[in-house]
């Protein structure tokens, strides 16, 4: 189910892309894609590990702490890292070393809060922008409303006055109202945890229909046949707990 967790992946994935010059994740096919992802997070360990991870159709890779690529190659948190990612996921090291270079230890850290494979673990935008990565960002273009809001046409100003930008006149009460607003209906419509599990209404009939609308779909859309076993997979795990493939 889309919620705001699906954005915060997208962030982190651009942002990768801004110090990488090349987008993240590469693959040529949903399943290519998929296992790269899934390289560079890890699904499993304290952070990653979610129940639905425990399939056949997925391998097993731990995940690591992004920051540790920046640290000295002598410590104990760059040895564990490389232990883990060398030699079979060399690429994934290599990534990272890259992104260290480019984004340091705070960037990482971000990128790490935004790269979580549990979506449940990913931070909120709130919680991002807070983050000290952004200190030097929020100092150089810290944006005010002009006290005297009528002078400019709710303009917006720099504190030093150097700048001016115009926006679409409201008063500030109305636009803190509207902001809270929307956050509030970002927590109010996120997805239940397990809403899908829940249902109890699922017989043995709806399961084969779905199925065959399954690799009809697949058939007709060419698909890759790994999508069509990731989506049966998926049914059988969220919706028939006691069928097995």
């Amino acid at each position: 189910m889309y919620s705001y967790e699906v954005d915060i992946w997208a962030y982190g994935c651009l942002l990768a892309e801004l110090a990488l010059s090349v987008p993240l994740f590469n693959g040529l096919t949903e399943i290519e894609h998929l296992f790269q992802a899934l390289s560079l997070t890890g699904n499993t360990g304290d952070e990653n590990s979610i129940e639905e991870t425990s399939s056949p159709l997925l391998p097993s890779w731990r995940s690591v702490f992004f920051p540790h690529i920046t640290y000295p190659k002598d410590s104990p948190e760059y040895k564990k890292l490389a232990t883990e990612l060398l030699p079979n996921r060399e690429l994934v090291f290599i990534t990272l070393e890259r992104l260290g270079n480019v984004l340091g230890y705070e960037g990482l850290e971000v990128l790490w809060n935004c790269l979580h494979f549990n979506p449940q673990k990913r931070w909120t935008a709130d919680a991002l922008l807070k983050h000290q990565f952004f200190d030097e960002v929020r100092q150089e273009m810290m944006l005010c409303y002009h006290p005297d809001a009528s002078m400019y046409n709710h303009g917006i100003v720099q504190p030093q006055g150097t700048a001016y930008f115009k926006i679409p006149f409201e008063s500030d009460c109305y636009l803190i109202s509207s902001f809270y607003h929307m956050s509030q209906l970002e927590k109010n419509f996120r997805p239940l945890e397990n809403f899908i599990a829940s249902q109890k209404n699922i017989t043995d009939a709806m399961r084969r229909v779905l199925v065959a609308w399954f690799v009809e779909v697949n058939m007709y859309f060419e698909h890759q046949e790994e999508t069509l076993h990731l989506c049966i997979n998926y049914l059988d795990r969220y919706f028939f707990n006691r069928f097995i493939i």
